[in-house]
């Protein structure tokens, strides 16, 4: 598997859309990228661990490609609200 393999799709959660990287199947791995990053770090990652697990990189909001927060003050709960709902 190369990165070329790698998909990109949205999550409509109700927070806005939600941008993610996604390859390999079995259990999910859900990848969480640092702030001012997105899930594009993950891509070189992404091949060694999709032959075992359906592998999801997803931006956080204001981040990459998802949708900027609906405002400034979002707390680390509201964050995990967000990926809740992706997932």
């Amino acid at each position: 598997m190369t990165t070329s393999t790698i998909k990109r799709a949205y999550a409509d959660t109700p927070r806005g859309q939600m941008h993610y990287r996604y390859a390999g199947d079995g259990p999910p791995l859900l990848l969480l990228h640092q702030t001012a990053n997105s899930s594009g770090s993950y891509e070189p990652l992404m091949p060694f661990l999709a032959p075992k697990h359906r592998v999801l990189a997803v931006d956080t909001p204001g981040f990459g490609m998802s949708d900027w927060p609906a405002r400034t003050d979002y707390t680390i709960a509201d964050y995990a609200e967000c990926f809740v709902a992706f997932m």
